[in-house]
């Protein structure tokens, strides 16, 4: 999936049904090809969750 991609996902997902979702986390898993998104509510009761997969990801240091 390219950055534009992912983009739109995100735009698709978040115009069809917000949920009253106020702030997302993103967290990667510890395969390093899983980025899970926890989309947070005024509500601690109500936590939303997504999963994407980040095939072909190719790692490397900012810095170098």
């Amino acid at each position: 999936m390219t950055p534009e991609q992912l983009a739109m996902a995100f735009s698709q997902s978040f115009s069809q049904a917000l949920f009253g979702i106020e702030q997302v986390d993103a967290v990667l898993c510890e395969d390093g090809g899983t980025l899970l998104l926890y989309g947070h509510t005024s509500d601690p009761s109500a936590t939303y969750i997504a999963s994407l997969p980040l095939p072909a990801v190719e790692w490397r240091r900012a810095d170098g």
